[in-house]
C-alpha cells in the first residue's frame, strides 16, 4: 500500500512539473504539444494509481474491521469463560461446604 501511495505522490509531483513547464512554454512551440501529450499520459497514470490506492485503502479497512471483530469475539469468549469458571468455583465452594457440614453432623452424631 505504501508503495502505491508513494508512486501516486510521484506522479502528482511529475504532473505539477509538467503543468509548470506548460505555463512557461508558448502554444506555438513544438515542445508544447509534447508536454500536452505527456500531461495526458500522466493524468491517465494518476487515475490508475488513484484507483489502486483506493482499492488498497478499502482492503485495509476491511481487514481492520475483520481484526476488530475477531478481537471482540475473543474478548467475549474470554469473558464467558471467566464467568463460567466463577460460577463453577462458587458452586464448588457451596457444594464443599454442604458436604463438610453433612460429614461433620454425621461424625458428631455418632
Amino acid at each position: 500500500m505504501r508503495e502505491s501511495r508513494e508512486a501516486l505522490d510521484g506522479v502528482v509531483e511529475r504532473l505539477r512539473d509538467i503543468t509548470t513547464d506548460l505555463e512557461h512554454t508558448g502554444r506555438g512551440d513544438v515542445k508544447h504539444l509534447h508536454l500536452r501529450q505527456l500531461e495526458y499520459e500522466t493524468i491517465q497514470e494518476e487515475m490508475k494509481l488513484s484507483k489502486v490506492v483506493q482499492k488498497n485503502q478499502f482492503q485495509e479497512r476491511e481487514t481492520f474491521t475483520m481484526l476488530m471483530n475477531a478481537v471482540k469475539e475473543a474478548h467475549e469468549t474470554e469473558r464467558n469463560y471467566n464467568q463460567r469458571m466463577k460460577m463453577i468455583s462458587l458452586g464448588g465452594a457451596i457444594l464443599g461446604s454442604c458436604v463438610g457440614y453433612l460429614f461433620s453432623a454425621r461424625l458428631n452424631s455418632v
